[in-house]
């Protein structure tokens, strides 16, 4: 990760045209939008420094307009582990990554199946595919990152 920007507004819609100027702006890729609590939002950008740093000064500007901006940063090339926090492998390391899915999944609890994916090496899915995903769904992404790590 080359430089992560963030915005933290008070209210959901000036959030929403933060994001939105700032991948208009540039060069960026979302990492995440989070409620924080007691109405503040905040949105993650990641992008080469110099295009972080305008999608931020712009997307402040355009928040600024619609509401409260409670305060605006770039980190210019923030250690691996902040990026992690963004792909769900922070918790992955800690428990041990590369997870092996037992051998009757049908008899799972579908969050037991989601708690399982987050662990393992070679999913396809992202920690907010995983969250929302169904039983199938679930079953298909095991099998399939288990032949990913067989074919490893």
């Amino acid at each position: 990760m080359d430089a992560m920007g963030m915005i933290e507004t008070y209210g959901l819609l000036a959030s929403i045209e933060a994001a939105d100027i700032m991948l208009k702006t540039a060069d960026v890729r979302l990492l995440s939008q989070t409620k924080v609590g007691g109405g503040l939002v905040a949105v993650f950008v990641t992008g080469d420094v110099g295009a972080v740093k305008a999608s931020v000064e712009a997307g402040l500007t355009a928040a600024s307009k619609l509401g409260r901006v409670r305060s605006a940063h770039v980190i210019p090339r923030p250690v691996n582990e902040i990026g992690d926090m963004f792909r769900g492998r922070k918790e992955d390391k800690a428990s041990g990554e590369g997870a092996e899915p037992p051998e009757d999944l049908e008899k799972m609890k579908v969050t037991e199946m989601r708690s399982l994916l987050r662990k393992m090496r070679g999913k396809t899915l992202t920690p907010e595919e995983i969250k929302y995903a169904n039983r199938k769904t679930l079953l298909n992404a095991i099998r399939e990152a288990k032949n990913n790590k067989q074919g490893d």
